[in-house]
């Protein structure tokens, strides 16, 4: 195939980043793509950046205003919580996987000290609009592999 074309060897570690990937596919291939990966690879990571959360209203905004400019979120409705993303990846053959709304990361992560740095970078006149964009976007690590097992999926920063 084309990544073997290009030298890359599915016994080598290998990290996959999909940026809002997943979420466009029809859910059939997004499974599939999961799949490919955890039955190939020998050690393999994927942090997965996506959207959650289309049964509230910013939710709901959020799928309309996409379809409208002919980008609908086809893997949303199938794929709609932690919990959905997590049983993808384990459906898939992954070993290990978890998932966290941005807005948990963001107050786990981040010391006080550097989440006061960064809401006074841009001012952020509502906080709430903030939180609830932060509570529709998650990120999802998944595992398989020895080598790769003690990854996770947050770390302090900012002490």
């Amino acid at each position: 195939g084309a990544l073997e074309d290009a030298g890359w060897d599915p016994s080598e570690p290998t990290l996959v980043l999909a940026e809002c990937v997943l979420v466009y596919l029809p859910p059939s291939d997004s499974a599939a793509l999961l799949s490919w990966f955890a039955s190939r690879c020998t050690h393999v990571a994927i942090v997965a950046y996506e959207q959650i959360g289309p049964r509230d209203a910013f939710g709901r905004m959020m799928l309309d205003n996409l379809r409208r400019r002919g980008c609908p979120l086809l893997g949303l409705v199938d794929c709609p919580d932690l919990a959905a993303q997590v049983a993808r990846c384990e459906v898939a053959g992954w070993d290990r996987a978890n998932a966290d709304d941005l807005l948990t990361l963001y107050n786990r992560t981040l010391s006080p000290r550097e989440r006061a740095r960064v809401e006074g970078l841009e001012r952020l006149d509502e906080m709430e609009e903030w939180n609830l964009m932060l509570s529709h976007y998650c990120a999802v690590l998944a595992v398989k592999g020895p080598i790769l097992a003690h990854l996770q999926l947050h770390a302090t920063i900012g002490g």
